[in-house]
């Protein structure tokens, strides 16, 4: 059907004054779930839990800028999870995806986590902001699991020693890995092959490493002495082994020469016993 110029020229006219509109209501609609979600978490006695988290006035406009970003990547499943994790954890949760340079992924490691965890993980993108992030980004959930196991330089060392590294820190204990992260930036610094070489070295001895690096303050990490260091870690490593061996060794030759000396001894004092009772008179 054709239009006459008075009902075209009306329908221009219509479509310039409610255009702005419907866009502006279509641009509200994005991320409301999640706005809805931290207005829920605001309002649901977070001040008794010790959580309270001031609503800022620009959470809708977070919210909306996190809900684009997730409708690009992942579409309603993503959108779902990210409006669970902002009804549980609140704003906060908006503004870690917010800074996430892969919040996709990043929704996929929280929700593998057990709650506490969850709550540990949000905490310390909070605390460690943008060198988290960097971290988290540079070796994935390796670096969020060394920053849970140890806050404030597990995520950092974790990305200076590359993915490989990274995943030793899960068997460290803190004291280790807080000798290993004065190292961090020399670490990060090294090629990848010497570093692929530290991460080895810290692979088969991370203790040993650790304690090398420990006695030798004045150690500094290059690729001429990333060898020395994997050698003397394997040496001090095998000492340990060696002397663990000669211990249980030596433990083995004492026991036979008990067993030498106290067998003879102890059927001696049994035979003796033995005669005394058949000496004995019989009472009849």
């Amino acid at each position: 059907m054709r239009l006459n110029p008075l009902s075209s020229g009306l329908l221009g006219l219509a479509l310039v004054i409610f255009a702005p509109s419907l866009a502006e209501a279509q641009r509200g609609a994005i991320g409301r779930e999640l706005l809805d979600a931290a207005r829920r978490f605001t309002g649901r006695g977070a001040v008794e839990r010790g959580t309270a988290e001031a609503f800022e006035s620009g959470t809708e406009l977070l919210a909306r800028r996190v809900a684009e970003r997730l409708g690009r990547e992942g579409g309603e499943g993503l959108l779902a999870r990210a409006t669970r994790l902002t009804d549980e954890f609140g704003p906060r949760a908006l503004r870690t995806l917010d800074d996430a340079q892969n919040p996709a992924k990043l929704l996929d490691d929280l929700h593998a986590l057990p709650a506490p965890s969850r709550a540990s993980a949000l905490a310390a993108f909070e605390r460690e902001g943008a060198a988290l992030h960097e971290a988290y980004s540079a070796v994935g959930g390796a670096a969020l699991r060394a920053e849970l196991r140890h806050p404030g330089v597990g995520g950092k060392l974790a990305a200076s020693l590359g993915e490989d590294g990274a995943r030793v820190l899960d068997d460290l204990p803190s004291g280790d890995v807080a000798v290993l992260a004065r190292y961090a930036d020399e670490a990060a610094a090294l090629p990848v092959a010497a570093r692929s070489q530290l991460g080895a070295a810290l692979a088969r001895n991370g203790r040993a490493v650790a304690d090398y690096l420990r006695k030798h303050p004045a150690f500094a990490l290059t690729t001429a002495t990333v060898a020395i260091l994997a050698v003397e870690s394997d040496r001090a490593a095998e000492g340990f082994s060696a002397a663990l061996e000669t211990g249980v060794e030596a433990a083995g030759g004492v026991a036979r020469i008990l067993a030498v000396w106290i067998a003879p001894v102890l059927a001696l004092w049994l035979g003796f016993r033995l005669w005394r009772r058949s000496r004995r008179p019989r009472t009849t």
